[in-house]
């Protein structure tokens, strides 16, 4: 348990010397390891994650993981759910 706490403490120290909200870190942490969280632009900004707003990807412009088909609802939380 000790390597645990030294690396989360590191990583919440390296967190906070660039600047960033460690409510990262609490999102991180209750985040199941078969999830994946997804901050929205707005949230981005709040936590200190980005310095400029994003810039729109093109209409036609489709990221996907290699083999999953593009999420039906790309403007979900976890656009990829778990099987």
């Amino acid at each position: 348990m000790s390597v645990a706490q030294n690396i989360s403490a590191r990583c919440q120290r390296y967190l906070g010397d660039m600047g960033v909200s460690l409510q990262v870190w609490v999102h991180a942490m209750e985040t199941p390891h078969d999830r994946l969280f997804v901050f929205r632009p707005d949230e981005l900004k709040s936590l200190n994650l980005v310095t400029a707003a994003a810039v729109a990807a093109p209409a036609t412009a489709k990221t996907t993981l290699p083999g999953r088909a593009p999420a039906a609802n790309a403007g979900a939380r976890n656009p990829w759910p778990s099987q």
